[in-house]
């Protein structure tokens, strides 16, 4: 994972700034659910409630199921 450092503008708190960078992530395709709700420093479910207000449907197959999967069996789950 690399680091990068924003200047945001005073509207954002880096929060606000870190969901958003998030939600555009997820909605390219550039990343699974899990990772851009880890981005985001959300749980699943306020993660989940975000994208519906945006109506950004879900992106979810295989290949998500298996990074999952995967992140999960490095976290000892």
């Amino acid at each position: 994972m690399a680091t990068i450092t924003l200047d945001i503008p005073d509207t954002l708190t880096p929060e606000e700034a870190r969901l958003e960078f998030a939600i555009a992530l997820y909605a390219q395709e550039k990343v699974t659910f899990a990772q851009a709700r880890d981005l985001a420093a959300h749980t699943t479910w306020s993660f989940r409630q975000e994208l519906g207000k945006r109506r950004i449907p879900a992106h979810y197959d295989v290949e998500d199921l298996m990074a999952d999967l995967a992140a999960m069996e490095r976290q000892g789950m």
